[in-house]
């Protein structure tokens, strides 16, 4: 029989700890009882000595009270996050051990959940645990606890006297009527029975011993969804049993909500628009972005809540502590907020370069996370970082987020394939060779494209990332013709047709950098040369047709400025519009007036929230004015009217995006400012974003939640403006839907004949999202 050690705390429960070991001494006898490092002899190693005596074991003992989980030392570390804690070197050296662990909970404490521990711990909660209650039942417990060591010490005798009981009853009678030597015969006859039972017993219970319960298969299930847009955006619940997905099944684009143990999936109301949902630690509650808000939903009680301002959505997560991680905006540092909302707080701090930074992923302490970060190109990788602000570590230089698993596997994609491998928390490093669990992942512009639970199940998709090509429709929403895309890893975004209805500007982006193109009939040529990690977005010609303005964070100075481009035959590349100081955080440009003096652009301060409308004079002094006053509501995708007139723009200061209608005054004028704001229409009735004009005036057009084309007649002269009813001109698969981004990419326009060219998605039929059960690294193939 080896012994048995005794694992605990003492700022946690050593009375109880106490009562437990003299218990065991007299059942077992002191030698076979360790339990505290006063035993360790003077001047040993301690490491050593835990390694050799927990080695020697035959069982362990973990003693939780109420505050074992929560125990921290002097620096205000958990202590089950340092990699010296005594405790956590034990239970290691026991779990690597394969040594038989028993949680013993005292002070009515509750056995821990798996986002408690470290992963190299997250194993003890699927533990058989004991409970040792005090006075007037801890007599009562000890015995059961005392009873079961035995059987998992001494399992042949445990056997043995179980035999013996059980033939003793059957054969036991009545003695009144019975002789001594009757009984002294029934007393061998008993006796000889146990000794045989035992004698049998013993290979069995040996070979149960040695050869461990074969563990549950690695199981790999289909999970099919309506049509979506936003194939990438699912989460997992952390208690393994639902899992949310963005679908549009019926038309509008929201979240939806699957139990793994039903087949049927229900929509979530008010989650209209909904991306990269993910969830509460206690599987409770979801959050998610829409309408330039980060959102909670409390499943099955009521509407969403807003928690702050998001234009755009690079990931969320959330702790124990209910704190909430998210990045608002591609140029913007790690913030966090309470999961009951309020004011935003960075937790990263943007170095020189503005890397951009993502999907971020809190580990199971509630304390550590990952991120990704995907540009510049030499600061590109996964990243681990802590609440204390502390700089981060770079684990690996691969484009991608990533997820962890409480076994201690940390998840991402890497050349299109689901890869694991081994993370040391404490050392911030990655060991072991990495595992591959599938193949035929997107390019990761999002961590949605995997999912893990804290119990262990992984759930991916494969083959999500969306074909596009520029499709011309007329107004009945017939198609006309199409540009498909050119064979490479490039996606298009935000095309834009020139004034004379027959060039059109793209961005063609490989997810690490992006560069506007030149289609020119049936000749597709580049355009701008900006360097690998260099983004040039958002592109809009002159009035004239010879120039074009986008934004680009190509001065790797914190800042996507705005830049402009001859394209009438001159030599050289894009120069600056706007010098250092003249834009804040981020520059987009949106319309340029008819007449060509001004030009609209997008810009804001993140991590402060609302993205404003701003002019810039396009004659004489480049002096920026803001368009609208300050507000912590988004403006976005500013166009002019076809006299210049109007300013017709997506906000969402009704709670959704709506399109809103203001006269234009040029900067410098009296009372310009006040006279942008005196006045405004609402346009949209049910919701909308992009909008545009038709080349006459007369109508707007704009995208609605469902992704339909809509259009809204417009009556107005010198003074004064009027809308009438929005109409359906028909359905489109335009990329992303009718969901807002930002403000970064309009995916259609409206050429000068009328006719629409949008960004139209060819395979909305997304696979099924493949969920992983029983993984098991030893079996995989690498």
């Amino acid at each position: 029989m080896s012994g048995i050690f005794i694992s605990y705390r003492r700022s946690d429960s050593p009375d109880a700890t106490g009562r437990i070991y003299d218990r065991l001494v007299g059942a077992f006898g002191k030698p076979q009882v360790f339990k505290d490092v006063d035993s360790i002899p003077l001047g040993r190693d301690f490491r050593g000595h835990l390694n050799d005596i927990v080695g020697d074991c035959g069982v362990m003992l973990a003693v939780m009270g109420p505050h074992w989980t929560q125990a921290r030392n002097p620096a205000g570390q958990r202590r089950l996050e340092d990699a010296d804690d005594f405790v956590r070197i034990e239970l290691e050296t026991a779990l690597a051990r394969d040594i038989p662990v028993v949680p013993v909970l005292v002070g009515h404490a509750q056995l821990p959940v798996a986002s408690e521990l470290p992963g190299s711990l997250a194993s003890l909660v699927f533990r058989q645990s004991i409970e040792v209650r005090p006075d007037p039942d801890f007599h009562n417990d000890a015995t059961r606890l005392v009873t079961a060591l035995r059987a998992i010490l001494d399992p042949a005798a445990a056997a043995a006297a179980a035999a013996a009981q059980q033939a003793a009853a059957a054969i036991a009678r009545p003695a009144a009527a019975t002789s001594v030597q009757t009984a002294r015969r029934r007393g061998w006859i008993i006796a000889a029975m146990a000794i045989l039972i035992a004698v049998l017993l013993v290979p069995t219970v040996k070979y149960l011993r040695l050869t461990p319960p074969a563990s549950p298969p690695e199981t790999r299930l289909d999970i099919v969804t309506p049509a979506t847009s936003q194939p990438d955006s699912f989460a997992l619940s952390p208690d393994g049993r639902q899992i949310v997905y963005v679908a549009s099944g019926d038309g509008a684009s929201r979240l939806w909500l699957r139990s793994l143990a039903s087949t049927t999936a229900q929509p979530l109301a008010g989650t209209e628009g909904a991306t990269g949902p993910f969830w509460s630690p206690d599987s409770r509650s979801i959050g998610f972005f829409a309408d330039g808000a980060l959102k909670r939903l409390d499943v099955g009680s009521g509407a969403p809540q807003t928690l702050a301002p998001a234009p755009n959505d690079f990931g969320g997560t959330w702790n124990a502590a209910g704190v909430i991680l998210f990045v608002p905006a591609p140029v913007s540092p790690l913030m966090r907020v309470s999961a009951t909302g309020g004011a935003a707080q960075s937790v990263t701090t943007l170095k020189a370069g503005h890397p951009v930074e993502g999907e971020p992923f809190f580990l199971p302490d509630g304390h550590h996370f990952l991120f990704g970060v995907s540009a510049p190109s030499d600061a590109v990788g996964i990243y681990l970082g802590d609440l204390t602000g502390r700089a981060p570590t770079r684990l690996t230089d691969t484009l991608s987020g990533a997820v962890y698993l409480p076994t201690g596997w940390m998840l991402w994609v890497r050349d299109g394939a689901l890869v694991a491998q081994r993370l040391d928390v404490g050392k911030a490093t990655l060991t072991g060779a990495p595992v591959t669990l599938a193949i035929g992942l997107p390019a990761p512009e999002r961590v949605n494209s995997m999912s893990v639970s804290a119990t262990g199940l992984v759930a991916y998709r494969v083959g999500v990332a969306n074909q596009t090509q520029l499709t011309w429709f007329d107004r009945s929403g017939a198609v006309r013709s199409s540009v498909d895309q050119p064979s490479g890893a490039f996606e298009f975004d935000g095309p834009r047709v020139a004034p004379d209805g027959r060039r059109v500007v793209v961005e063609r982006s490989t997810g690490q950098s992006g560069n506007l193109w030149l289609l020119d009939g049936e000749r597709m040529s580049r355009l701008t040369f900006g360097a690998s990690g260099d983004f040039d977005l958002g592109p809009v010609w002159s009035p004239d047709g010879t120039r074009i303005v986008f934004g680009s964070d190509r001065s790797r100075s914190g800042v996507l400025y705005l830049y402009q481009k001859l394209l009438n035959g001159a030599v050289g590349d894009a120069q600056p519009l706007l010098s250092s100081g003249q834009v804040k955080i981020l520059g987009i440009p949106t319309s340029w007036s008819p007449d060509g003096r001004f030009l609209l652009y997008l810009s804001g301060t993140p991590p402060q929230p609302g993205h404003e409308l701003w002019v810039v004079p396009m004659v004489g002094a480049h002096t920026p004015a803001v368009f609208l006053k300050k507000t912590p509501f988004d403006e976005e995708e500013g166009v002019f009217s076809p006299d210049g007139r109007w300013v017709a723009y997506e906000s969402n200061e009704s709670g959704r995006f709506e399109i809103y209608v203001r006269p234009f005054h040029p900067p410098g004028a009296k009372d310009s400012a006040a006279a942008s704001g005196a006045v405004q229409w609402q346009v949209s009735t049910a919701g909308g974003i992009e909008p545009t004009w038709q080349p006459d005036g007369k109508e707007i057009d704009y995208i609605d939640p469902s992704g339909a084309m809509m259009a809204v007649p417009i009556t107005s002269s010198a003074t004064t403006f009027a809308a009438g009813t929005p109409v359906k001109l028909f359905q489109t698969r335009i990329l992303a839907g009718g969901e807002n981004n930002g403000g970064l990419f309009r995916e259609y326009d409206v050429a000068p004949d009328g006719r629409f060219l949008i960004n139209t998605v060819v395979n909305s039929a997304a696979a099924p999202i493949t969920l992983i059960q029983n993984w098991n690294p030893g079996a995989t193939a690498q």
